[in-house]
């Protein structure tokens, strides 16, 4: 006998299977109304993770291929206005939902959920609207991430405005940038774009990171002298990364240079072991925790 279930109950009946259980959902979810599945994914619900990626699936497909409903409208307002009172886990979960919501969202949409996000005193859900400034640039976010990068300083905030900002904005809080960036590749990236305006400024790499600042004047076709190459090569010959250092040497024409470590290259090599052998000592000796 056929039981006559409505799409919500088939829902709930698919995730409940052994067999095929994702396709049968994500078969259910297919025949929902758009006005059920923006009422169904609710963060507070115990849903089980197949219902809920059925559930956003049917949702961003309608948005893509119908536009933008009032239901849909509705549950962004539902999302927004519940977040403050759920727990941790929920807040994981409507965060996840309004960052998958976002890209089928138009503009004005994407400016609040980015708004709401940078508001948040938890650097988990600002990193959301990092990711997305940075996969989906338009010119309207750069008020926004500028008020967060004066609000919170986050690395990933910095690493934005590196990214997409004017030059003369980072040439402006350079110093600011420096200590907000957490990785030397990305302190990298932030003098390959402003050395492109003034070369001089490149020199101040040096103090930082030897390495990256050769590799930015190879980048912007600035090289060195021989003797500057080789002090240099001396210093951070055991560097895990020099052959990035070897790589941009290279692309300098710095043939003189080659020479010099083709010449060295026993001694560079045991003393990268041995670099390496006391690195892995260490560690050996670090005390669990």
């Amino acid at each position: 006998m056929l039981i006559d279930y409505s799409a919500r109950e088939l829902v709930e009946r698919a995730a409940a299977l052994e067999w095929e259980r994702a396709s049968v959902v994500n078969a259910a979810g297919s025949c929902l109304s758009k006005e059920d599945a923006c009422a169904m994914l609710n963060p507070r619900g115990q849903l089980a993770k197949e219902i809920r990626r059925a559930l956003l699936r049917k949702i961003t497909h309608d948005m893509k291929e119908d536009g933008i409903k009032q239901c849909h409208l509705d549950l962004l307002d539902y999302l927004i206005e519940t977040f403050p009172s759920l727990s941790g886990d929920q807040r994981q979960r409507c965060a996840y939902y309004l960052a998958t919501l976002y890209n089928g969202l138009p503009l004005q949409y994407r400016l609040r959920i980015l708004r709401f996000f940078l508001s948040s005193r938890f650097i988990t859900v600002r990193r959301r609207s990092y990711q997305k400034a940075r996969a989906d640039w338009d010119d309207s976010y750069q008020a926004l991430i500028k008020q967060a990068w004066r609000d919170h300083s986050d690395p990933e905030c910095a690493v934005v405005i590196v990214e997409r900002f004017e030059v003369e904005y980072l040439v402006e809080h350079l110093d600011a940038l420096i200590s907000g960036l957490s990785e030397t590749w990305q302190i990298a990236q932030l003098f390959l774009r402003v050395g492109q305006q003034d070369s001089a400024i490149v020199s101040r790499l040096a103090e930082i990171d030897e390495i990256s600042f050769v590799y930015v004047r190879a980048k912007l076709g600035l090289s060195l002298s021989k003797e500057q190459a080789i002090e240099i090569l001396e210093r951070n010959v055991t560097d895990p990364r020099v052959g990035l250092l070897i790589w941009a040497y290279g692309q300098m024409r710095l043939v003189s240079v080659l020479r010099y470590l083709i010449e060295h290259a026993e001694s560079y090599e045991h003393r990268h072991m041995e670099a390496q052998l006391e690195s892995m000592y260490v560690d050996v000796r670090r005390p669990l925790t």
